[in-house]
């Protein structure tokens, strides 16, 4: 069973967003990385604020060798899920998709300094960077709000994005809408406390 338990975005300023959700949405900075990247939970869900890297260096796997993400453009960049046991979960995705062992090192700099809560990125088949982590999210597991209980992804196949969804990490749908603009697929983990959306646009 997969639960989702963590969002990441690139930003050129990690502190101040992490002030930002710490002050007005009551979230605990659980980590601060050698590279200023920082992470909040609320205490159930990660957020990821990550230092937009200032050069250019040499990809290693589906990261960057001194263990920084591929991709520069600010805002979402991956989203992670919990899971019960890393082998399986890895174990079943397709062998077609791109996957890497997330290297747990920051700005070069390695051991508890540097580690992730991340164990293996992959691109699922729209592209989406998924984490996954046997290890949790660095959160407590612990329900209060305000908290992050939603994530939507946008999806050019809908019924293919739910039935890969659905069998990863063994959501279950929870409604489904057709409003002729846009579709949109709603999944839901047996706990029922995040909600993990695929919607379409229809042109």
């Amino acid at each position: 069973m997969g639960k989702l338990r963590h969002i990441a975005f690139i930003s050129q300023e990690p502190k101040k967003l992490s002030d930002f959700y710490q002050k007005y949405f009551g979230f605990e900075e659980c980590k601060v990385f050698p590279s200023g990247s920082r992470m909040v939970i609320d205490p159930l869900f990660n957020l990821a604020f990550l230092q937009r890297a200032a050069v250019e260096v040499a990809q290693a796997g589906t990261h960057r060798a001194d263990g920084s993400e591929k991709e520069l453009t600010i805002g979402i960049h991956h989203y992670g899920f919990m899971v019960d046991d890393l082998d399986q979960a890895v174990a079943k995705l397709p062998k077609n998709l791109t996957r890497g062992t997330t290297p747990q090192v920051s700005a070069g700099v390695g051991g508890p300094e540097g580690a992730r809560p991340a164990e293996v990125r992959f691109l699922d088949p729209w592209g989406n960077n998924v984490d996954l982590s046997s290890r949790g999210f660095l959160g407590r597991e612990e329900k209060k709000l305000p908290g992050v209980r939603l994530l939507a992804v946008q999806v050019p196949d809908l019924a293919a994005a739910c039935e890969f969804y659905q069998q990863q990490f063994d959501l279950k749908i929870a409604g489904w809408s057709d409003d002729g603009d846009r579709s949109e697929l709603r999944h839901r983990p047996f706990d029922r406390d995040i909600d993990f959306i695929c919607g379409t646009c229809c042109d």
